[in-house]
């Protein structure tokens, strides 16, 4: 019986999963690796090392790609868009790091209409890092000096233990759900003018827990959190720093307990303000 499906399979052109292993940190050996992939399969890089990135990328394939404990990064050489993923695909990034996308629109490193899960990975010197139009996870994941959002969100999106600094913009949460935990946002700024939301910009839902925001700006005020056009912001036991002139919040917030803002009562009037600030 066993021989029978055996050869069944083998008919119809069923091939196992398996883990195809890129042991040469070379664009040509991941485009080989991509290639190959079937829905299931492991990409595991036994390499370190910077890999150019001259064309996009796109994954249609249920795959993980895993370069922990070795250090990857995909530079995008500011040539374009490093990776698309179609909608469908259900992706695991793990231990990547991408610099150096380029794209006019969406997520010039990742740009995303599937499901994504990310860890472990660095984010830096983009231009809008990161866009998710379906369902995203982010676990320890850093956003550093992106040229405009570090994430930008119209779909659903678990972000956890994650770090934002030095982008234009922390998120940009555009008609999505963002679900935001045990993270960091600070020396983010957003430059445009009359810009709000230096952290988080929020028109959609926004859900942030035991989170931390400071040193961020925006003209407009909501260094911290902003939000606008019929948004729904919950904090709940964050601390929100601003200053002077750059209030932590804009627009109502809806005050989950346990949060400590300054200066001022921006976030709530109900929200305790720092002592001494």
């Amino acid at each position: 019986m066993r021989i029978v499906l055996f050869m069944l399979l083998a008919l119809t052109g069923w091939a196992r999963p398996q883990g195809l292993t890129i042991a040469e940190c070379s664009e040509a050996a991941l485009d080989q690796a991509l290639a190959a992939a079937v829905d299931g399969d492991a990409l595991e890089f036994t390499c370190a090392g910077i890999i150019p990135i001259t064309t996009t990328k796109v994954i249609d394939a249920d795959i993980t790609i895993n370069a922990a404990p070795h250090t990857v990064t995909f530079d995008g050489e500011e040539r374009g868009r490093i990776l698309f993923i179609e909608d469908g695909a259900e992706v695991n990034i793990r231990g990547v790091d991408f610099v150096r996308g380029n794209a006019e629109s969406g997520g010039s490193a990742i740009n995303t209409n599937g499901t994504l899960t990310l860890s472990d990975s660095r984010l830096a010197g983009n231009v809008h890092a990161l866009a998710n139009f379906g369902t995203l996870t982010l676990e320890r994941v850093t956003f550093a000096g992106n040229r405009g959002a570090a994430l930008y969100n119209s779909g659903l999106a678990y972000v956890r233990d994650s770090t934002f600094t030095g982008n234009r913009r922390g998120v940009d949460n555009a008609s999505g759900d963002l679900f935001v935990q045990n993270s960091v946002f600070y020396g983010n700024v957003a430059t445009e003018r009359g810009g709000m939301g230096a952290g988080i910009a929020n028109s959609g839902s926004v859900v942030v827990i035991g989170s931390t925001f400071y040193e961020n700006y925006a003209p407009a005020g909501g260094s911290a959190v902003g939000t606008h056009r019929g948004g729904e912001v919950v904090l709940a036991h964050s601390l929100l720093l601003g200053s002077a002139d750059s209030a932590p919040c804009f627009g109502g917030m809806i005050d989950g307990g346990g949060n400590v803002q300054a200066p001022g009562t921006s976030c709530g009037e109900l929200v305790p303000v720092l002592p001494g600030s």
